[in-house]
């Protein structure tokens, strides 16, 4: 499992653009062009579309000069900041790189489709109006992208994702053994499982309404701001088990 995720973090950071790579607009979206290899179809990648407002619609192709090209993947920071509010994600969608819908304070809800297998690190994040997320049942890495979204309040895994799993607004690895977000919506006392041994990074970020956070003695790493913007918190415990705390946590 660890080679599979440190994989997917190469992929996730390593999307790049070069002269070689066209850049076209196809109905008012700007998608960067990956040429075939092998008599393979084309790929394509969303590209920056800062200016980009309303619904969005991602198609799973797109053509050019009597070309097709399958789009998997949404470029970094690709709609950062931008006045969308909502975006269909196409199903042949594969990766969402890192920021590429940070601070996009118009959109609700997003349905991650089943054909996506990695969220890159603040995808969404800082996201004030994003209510509901959907994730679907390949995503195997979710890379810190939701901290920040003060307003999620349901956050939806398809059962048949071996990976991750929702229980009582906190989101887990399958066999909850680690903690991966909390929703920031989630108020009052909380007691994690005996089964938890790693608190990630951003774990309870921006979650002002707990008050009490009871850790298990099985914790042993705490990640890098996992408590920040906790303000409402006047108890927690951290257990002696603990040989690992980030910063600012």
């Amino acid at each position: 499992m660890k080679k599979i995720i440190l994989l997917l973090l190469t992929i996730i950071s390593g999307l790049s653009a070069s002269s070689a790579n066209p850049i076209i607009e196809y109905d008012g979206i700007r998608y960067i062009l990956y040429e075939p290899a092998d008599g393979l179809p084309g790929t394509a990648a969303v590209y920056k579309n800062p200016s980009a407002s309303g619904d969005v619609i991602i198609p799973d192709t797109v053509y050019t000069s009597g070309k097709q090209y399958i789009v998997d993947a949404i470029y970094g920071e690709a709609f950062t900041g931008s006045s969308i509010t909502s975006i269909s994600l196409p199903k042949t969608l594969n990766y969402i790189y890192q920021r590429a819908f940070s601070r996009c304070n118009s959109l609700t809800s997003v349905v991650i489709p089943d054909s996506v297998i990695g969220i890159g690190l603040s995808a969404f994040t800082h996201c004030s109006k994003l209510e509901s997320v959907k994730i679907g049942k390949s995503v195997s890495l979710i890379e810190e992208a939701f901290y920040g979204c003060s307003a999620l309040e349901e956050f939806i895994i398809d059962e048949d994702n071996p990976n991750f799993i929702c229980v009582d607004d906190i989101v887990y690895s399958k066999d909850m053994s680690s903690v991966n977000m909390c929703l920031p919506s989630k108020k009052g006392e909380i007691a994690l499982p005996n089964s938890v041994q790693t608190i990630g990074s951003h774990a309870f970020f921006g979650c002002s309404g707990l008050t009490s956070i009871t850790i298990p003695n099985s914790v042993q790493t705490i990640g890098g701001t996992a408590f920040f913007g906790c303000s409402g918190l006047t108890s927690i415990t951290i257990p002696s088990g603990v040989t690992t705390i980030g910063e600012y946590a």
